[in-house]
């Protein structure tokens, strides 16, 4: 079984949010909870993905972006 990424582009007449935006696109994917079956738990699918979107959205370099999420968000 494979699993295909789809680019979804969803347009409304009402201005979102765009936590709003994210959450409905992921979970629009049918994601399992957990990306392996074996590995460490700690972090769901959902969270990674987020995580990643926040990052190309932030346009920093990666360090930067780490350093934000480590002591900035605070």
């Amino acid at each position: 079984m494979t699993r295909q990424l789809v680019l979804k582009e969803i347009i409304t007449n009402k201005k979102r949010k765009f936590k709003d935006e994210l959450f409905e696109i992921l979970f629009s994917l049918n994601l399992l909870e957990y990306l392996n079956k074996y590995g460490n738990k700690q972090f769901t699918a959902f969270q990674k993905l987020s995580l990643v979107i926040l990052y190309f959205r932030s346009k920093q370099s990666l360090r930067e972006f780490c350093d934000y999420i480590n002591y900035g968000s605070t």
